[in-house]
């Protein structure tokens, strides 16, 4: 009974030995989890701090706002307690306007520093309902509505304007010019001079000596000139050009800028042999200056 008890125990064995082994089941693979992203932090609208709360006659505002717009759409304003200042290029980079007017032109002017993006499009729209001696109110206070917006008061009319982000607006670099030639005329006497130039062609040559000064431009057949001395009671309020210089300038740039400037306003004329030239004028009494540059046109050969 033992052999045969060792027996079955040894078929058994083999029995166990021959059958296969169970494969352990394959653990599932782990999901991938998505890494997380990185959290981005929303750039907010930089807007400015600051007020400003003035009142001024229509058309000496008219007349800040026309000094630029032909130039570009947008103007970054830079507002202090000693008054605004305002300077663009166009965006041919031809020409560069710089404009400061004082507390003086307005009726009332309070203000802290700050800078404010104006749409200058908007701001015509507005003006364009206003009479020339009515007076504009403006406000400007982010501080306390915490809004960049401003509002522009004519009559009765309330207009609100979304002003601009001044982060995207940069200030340009004013060169420093050197010119060897300059001279003061009445604007009247200089825009007729521009006018005849203009219908010939699309630029003039300004040429300044020591006792005189001129406007010519040609084409084909036909020239235009225009003299102008320094006699008494003559329109050419001063002349200093030690050498005769010659430039020649764009018949568009320069009427835009001299075409808000009274028939009597004296304006100073800067300028170097092909180089850009100088124009300054005073308006509101005195209490605003424009100062722009107007690159030169060079005469191929």
């Amino acid at each position: 009974m033992a052999d045969k008890k060792e027996e079955t125990k040894k078929i058994e064995e083999e029995k166990q030995e021959q059958q296969p082994e169970k494969k352990k089941p394959e653990p599932e693979p782990e999901e991938e989890k998505p890494e997380p992203k990185p959290e981005v932090k929303k750039s907010k609208e930089e807007k400015p701090m600051g007020s400003l709360k003035a009142s001024i006659k229509a058309h000496i505002l008219q007349t800040t706002i026309h000094a630029l717009d032909h130039l570009a759409n947008e103007a970054l304003f830079q507002v202090k307690p000693q008054g605004i200042k305002v300077e663009l290029v166009d965006n041919a980079h031809v020409a560069m306007a710089t404009m400061e007017i004082s507390p003086k032109a307005f009726e009332e002017y309070k203000a802290t520093s700050l800078e404010i993006g104006v749409d200058l499009t908007k701001f015509n729209e507005i003006l364009k309902l206003a009479r020339s001696d009515d007076v504009v109110n403006i406000e400007f206070n982010c501080e306390g509505k915490g809004e960049n917006c401003m509002y522009i008061q004519v009559r009765n009319i309330i207009r609100r304007i979304g002003c601009l982000d001044c982060a995207g607006m940069q200030k340009p670099k004013v060169p420093t010019l050197q010119t060897n030639a300059e001279a003061t005329i009445e604007a009247g006497a200089l825009m007729l001079g521009i006018k005849a130039a203009a219908q010939i062609t699309d630029h003039l040559r300004l040429t300044m000596n020591k006792k005189a000064m001129e406007v010519y431009n040609e084409m084909d057949a036909d020239f235009t000139k225009i003299p102008y001395d320094n006699s008494d009671g003559g329109p050419l309020l001063e002349i200093n050009a030690p050498q005769k210089t010659v430039a020649m300038y764009s018949i568009d740039y320069l009427t835009n800028i001299l075409k808000i400037a009274k028939n009597d306003t004296p304006i100073r004329l800067a300028i170097s042999n092909d180089s850009p030239i100088k124009i300054n004028y005073e308006f509101a009494d005195g209490n605003g200056n424009l100062e722009y540059l107007i690159a030169p046109r060079i005469e191929s050969e």
